[in-house]
């Protein structure tokens, strides 16, 4: 299996990551907002935050796909909402078939004529880099895929033509890492910092708001964080 990492790509030509991308890449994110989302901080969250921090993240993905033909596939009229401000092309979602049914749905929606990323809408870290990584992946392979810190996938980027089953949840990379093996697919692993991380704790969150201030969910990260050590009174 080869083996992408950020420093050796970092080290390719501008002009080669271009070329990458002279293709219409179709970058496909999946998010679910409202009061439940998130629900693995709901320890330490309340639901009206929660809501405030899905939003925070869809918009620190859209602006690492600004350039791209971007889609957001959702059940939640407010990130439709903000996804459509951001000029990314909206899905919405099917109620009740989860995330795997919403990257489906996209999917028979786009077709497979150009090459498509698929990924979750709270990767925090994710930059223009990052998905130029993944499309210039694509030069050699059928398929790349980002672990996650967690075991899960941060993202799947597929050459045009090729059929791919997304299984995303927990420890989903070596589901799919199986599953591209099987069919015989040439497979790049990538691990760059924006395609490995994504939030799903509250520990996530204290290390964005050291790593990315300036974001949008790094400065929710820093607000809350201040509101935390706040004494009541």
């Amino acid at each position: 299996m080869a083996r992408a990492r950020l420093r050796h790509l970092a080290a390719t030509r501008t002009f080669a990551f271009m070329d990458a991308l002279s293709g219409p890449l179709q970058v496909i994110f999946a998010a679910r907002g409202g009061r439940d989302a998130k629900s693995r901080c709901a320890a330490a969250l309340s639901p009206d935050a929660r809501e405030a921090l899905a939003e925070c993240l869809l918009r620190d993905v859209l602006d690492a796909a600004h350039d791209l033909d971007a889609w957001l596939v959702t059940p939640t009229p407010r990130l439709a909402e903000i996804a459509g401000g951001a000029s990314a092309h909206v899905i919405l979602e099917r109620g009740g078939e989860g995330l795997n049914g919403a990257y489906a749905q996209a999917l028979a929606h786009v077709g497979d004529d150009v090459p498509r990323a698929l990924m979750p809408g709270d990767l925090a870290y994710l930059s223009a880099a990052d998905l130029k990584a993944g499309a210039t992946a694509l030069r050699e392979a059928d398929i790349a895929i980002a672990p996650t810190q967690h075991g899960g996938t941060g993202a799947i980027f597929l050459r045009a033509g090729i059929a791919f089953e997304p299984m995303f949840g927990p420890n989903s990379f070596e589901r799919h890492v199986n599953q591209a093996r099987a069919a015989g697919l040439r497979l790049v692993v990538l691990e760059t910092p924006g395609l490995t991380r994504d939030i799903d704790w509250v520990e996530d969150l204290t290390a964005l708001a050291l790593e990315r201030p300036d974001s949008h969910t790094g400065l929710f990260a820093k607000a809350w964080l201040a509101s935390a050590a706040t004494p009541a009174r």
